[in-house]
């Protein structure tokens, strides 16, 4: 049976897209135990999700300005009854293994002109690969929106290759569905939605007619969903059309050349001599190029660079034949390139699903050249290595630990719970130990200023401070050290601790905590 024409036969059988998202869910948990300490930005999801589960949208809003991922949280956690911060690691475990899930069917989809043992072999190479990626598994004990947006952007990109050979009204409205979800936790999925209707337009062997009416419903359908965003939450809309500059082609290019006059500026100022001030575009070009390039290279990791380094030398890389595929690649290569230029950096979870893509050809590739490189002497010995190479960049941590934030938030739990206002510096430690007060604190602590003495007598009973290695010679702390009294020290690697002070009322002598 023709499995594109079974939606649903793809969830009744154990293969290798089931292994890879069992196996990821399973490394998933492996890492959240492991872990000691959360990512900066789970904090903002948390103290949303807590916030809308308790006010609703708009104090949700309040907090972070694009909330639903925050929302989801909330509303699975008062169904649930567990914590926003346990939901969210269900959730993004579920979303790891649904990411693994999709990115398997993808290259098996992607591989369809090969014979079918081929076909399957490029099935269990991408299920291989995708359990020890390190991009993904980097992320694996975070708490952000990235894993559920990776997992519906592929989905969509494969209900939507499904349609284009199977002509299935039901794997397009899949796409279109999914692919709503994507953008609902980052805007820029909406670049998705034409390369869908492109790919639509260029199918050669279906009548005019027919492109025109599923280019004209699934547009109608993308726009109603949209309509009704504005609607429903204006606030999250206006987010979204600040953020694209929709409907505002010239503040976009405004935007990015604003950027770019910025860079050459610097350069003719700081860098170049007056007889080469006439190659500045030439040199911030090449500049934006070599941070583009060095990024997606991290990204991909030195060991799926050799294997289609391998590849290419051998006259064995295989690139897929289809164009949606080659639409979403571009799509996703433009918007990192116009990040570049307006940041000239890059955040590793932005690469993310440009990565994800760009793996498929390198593990289709691999399995297809496999029978005719296995038998080499290098072959296997090379296989291992690459395998053993992701899985302890991977899985393997030999960095520092952080065991002492853990024991500071149990210690402040236990021992300040009763007391009045305490001032932090961390919003992870706020949070864990009950003492996030609202948005306003959240928003004080993430600046990541330090108050002075004068600020802070008076107005907090004590402080708990997170010193980062960098803060070493800080003199605000140095003061904090002089003026208050040291009641309990957190020692963790690289220098990092967490101090508790005690803040003595003006005038009054200082006591130890007992």
């Amino acid at each position: 049976m023709n499995r594109l024409n079974a939606p649903l036969s793809i969830f009744t059988r154990i293969g290798p897209a089931w292994s890879a998202a069992t196996a990821t869910f399973l490394l998933t948990w492996l890492a959240i135990w492991r872990s000691s300490h959360l990512n900066d930005d789970a904090t903002l999801y948390l103290f949303a999700a807590d916030v809308f589960a308790a006010q609703g949208w708009d104090a949700a809003a309040a907090v972070y300005p694009r909330p639903f991922f925050s929302a989801l949280l909330g509303s699975l956690a008062s169904l649930t009854g567990m914590s926003a911060l346990v939901t969210a690691f269900w959730l993004n475990a579920l979303a790891f293994a649904a990411t693994a899930f999709a990115f398997v069917r993808l290259a098996a989809l992607l591989a369809h002109e090969m014979a079918p043992a081929e076909q399957s072999r490029a099935a269990w190479f991408a299920a291989v690969a995708v359990s020890l990626f390190p991009g993904l598994s980097s992320y694996f004990d975070y708490v952000i929106r990235d894993p559920l947006y990776w997992a519906a952007s592929l989905w969509g990109l494969y209900a939507a290759l499904c349609y284009l050979r199977s002509a299935d009204i039901r794997y397009f409205a899949l796409a279109l569905a999914v692919t709503g979800l994507a953008v609902l936790l980052r805007p820029e999925a909406l670049v998705l939605f034409p390369c869908y209707f492109a790919a639509i337009l260029l199918q050669r062997d279906w009548p005019a007619r027919r492109k025109l009416l599923i280019f004209s419903a699934g547009a109608l359908s993308v726009g109603a969903g949209l309509v009704a965003l504005a609607w429903l939450a204006p606030r999250y809309w206006h987010a979204i059309v600040q953020l694209l500059h929709l409907g505002d082609s010239n503040a976009l290019l405004a935007t990015l050349g604003g950027s770019w006059n910025e860079l050459t500026g610097n350069l003719r100022e700081h860098v170049l001599n007056r007889y080469s001030l006439d190659q500045a575009p030439a040199i911030a070009a090449a500049a934006v190029s070599i941070i583009f390039i060095g990024n997606v290279a991290e990204a991909l990791t030195p060991a799926v660079l050799l294997a289609a380094a391998v590849l290419i030398w051998k006259g064995r890389f295989y690139w897929p034949r289809s164009s949606l595929f080659n639409l979403v690649l571009a799509a996703q290569i433009l918007i990192l390139l116009a990040f570049t230029v307006q940041m000239l950096f890059l955040q590793s979870r932005y690469l993310q699903l440009a990565a994800l893509l760009l793996l498929l050809p390198v593990t289709i590739s691999l399995a297809r050249a496999w029978p005719a490189l296995a038998p080499q002497r290098f072959a296997r010995p090379v296989a291992i290595t690459l395998a053993a190479v992701l899985f302890i960049d991977s899985h393997v941590s030999f960095g520092r630990t952080k065991e002492h934030l853990p024991a500071a938030v149990n210690w402040v739990e236990e021992n300040l719970a009763q007391e009045g206002r305490v001032l932090f510096n961390d919003g992870q430690l706020a949070y864990l130990s009950g003492k996030l007060e609202d948005p306003a604190s959240l928003r004080k602590i993430r600046s990541g200023r330090l108050p002075k003495v004068a600020q802070v007598s008076g107005q907090y009973e004590y402080a708990v401070i997170r010193v980062h290695r960098t803060m070493a010679d800080n003199p605000v702390l140095a003061s904090y050290r002089e003026k208050f009294e040291l009641v309990r020290e957190f020692r963790g690697g690289n220098r990092e601790q967490v101090l508790v002070f005690r803040i003595p009322k003006p005038g009054a002598p200082v006591a130890s905590l007992q």
